[in-house]
């Protein structure tokens, strides 16, 4: 099921801090939603501390909210700027 919602042309892998993350979601500017090998979800946002932040979300959950518009990644990078430690 979750192969339905990705397009594997776009995913990609990114390098950070002795870990690999699968970009799977643009939140422009160099900035990502990610996954690791165990399918956690990951906010990449190379501006923020720390740049790569842990979600609550599972997988499945982010992309159905992501394809029904439910996800608002503006919101998103605003919480993680603000929250930034």
């Amino acid at each position: 099921n979750l192969k339905n919602k990705l397009n594997p042309d776009d995913i990609f892998d990114i390098d950070f801090s002795n870990r690999t993350y699968y970009a799977f979601y643009d939140l422009e500017d160099g900035n990502y939603l990610a996954t690791d090998k165990k399918l956690n979800v990951y906010s990449l946002v190379h501006d923020a501390r720390p740049m790569a932040k842990k979600l609550k979300y599972s997988l499945a959950d982010i992309l159905v909210d992501i394809e029904a518009k439910k996800f608002d990644k503006d919101k998103h990078l605003e919480e993680r700027f603000k929250n930034d430690a």
